[in-house]
């Protein structure tokens, strides 16, 4: 997968994630208890499983800055680091892009 296939599989991934936020948030409105919700979580392990093949994602890098780094708005210079202890940017798909193609982390 190149570059530019893979930023837009994942900008168009990020974007049926926020809109479902959008859903659940407008349900949750609906029910002062707050047992109303809206997911559709099937179809994110199955991208994500699909991307991590198509990448050779070995390490899990597509989950974990999807999950942990809230699709990079928590990534920190200290998020990943190489073997030298020196930072590797993970904020930007760019970034996810080079760190999973990257043999030396």
């Amino acid at each position: 997968m190149t570059r530019k296939e893979f930023i837009d599989s994942m900008k168009r991934f990020i974007k049926l994630r926020e809109t479902e936020e959008k859903i659940h948030e407008a349900l949750q409105g609906l029910d002062s208890d707050g047992f109303c919700s809206f997911t559709m979580s099937n179809y994110e392990s199955l991208v994500i499983d699909l991307l991590k093949k198509v990448m050779n994602d070995k390490d899990e890098w597509i989950s974990y800055w999807f999950y942990e780094l809230e699709r990079g708005k928590n990534a920190t210079n200290d998020s990943v680091r190489d073997k030298d202890n020196k930072p590797i940017p993970i904020k930007t798909l760019n970034d996810l892009y080079n760190l999973i193609n990257n043999k030396e982390v």
